[in-house]
């Protein structure tokens, strides 16, 4: 957060979990693609309406809700917009399910692995955030410790995801060839 926008109190506390809603954002954003890809508007339409209604009703109510238990209240905010988008991805994923008569088990033992290998890059930047904190140094420096952050978090993940054997769902055979290439 010192790289881009200076020193914050609120800032790093927004982004940290902002960046979950951008999660659900982005799978949000697939979802209706998909479902308008396929003709799937008035379930599409219905779905954004509930998810939109949701938020809009709730955004206030969890506001007060995590104030009244001891969280800051923009958490609420960000707490709405996230079941808002959740409403939407179950409905249209429902919908598919029983119109195309899709199968989600390889995808949820996909996501599953996912965030098994996220959960043990998030440790291992955990500890070496103790070694090598960001503290209220220069942005310059701070970026450069971001940096060795993002290069350690893609080596652990990499070879995470290629021990497990993801690398053949997720980018396909094409990676094998060209990793017999080389």
């Amino acid at each position: 957060w010192n790289v881009f926008y200076g020193n914050s109190f609120y800032g790093p506390k927004v982004f940290m979990v902002s960046i979950y809603v951008s999660i659900f954002a982005s799978i949000f954003t697939n979802i209706v693609v998909v479902m308008q890809s396929l003709n799937r508007y008035k379930t599409m339409y219905i779905s954004l309406s509930l998810g939109l209604l949701f938020n809009a009703c709730t955004n206030i109510f969890f506001m007060n809700l995590f104030d009244k238990i001891g969280l800051p209240m923009y958490y609420g905010n960000l707490c709405a917009t996230m079941l808002g988008y959740l409403i939407i991805i179950v409905m249209c994923l429902v919908d598919l399910k029983k119109t195309f008569k899709l199968s989600y088990k390889q995808s949820i033992i996909d996501t599953l692995m996912t965030i098994f290998t996220t959960i043990i890059m998030s440790a291992i930047i955990i500890l070496l955030q103790n070694v090598l904190p960001i503290t209220n140094l220069s942005r310059l420096m701070s970026l450069v410790i971001c940096i060795v952050y993002a290069i350690v978090g893609v080596l652990i993940y990499g070879v995470i995801t290629y021990k497990l054997g993801m690398y053949d769902r997720i980018v396909g055979f094409k990676f094998k060839k060209r990793e017999k290439k080389i």
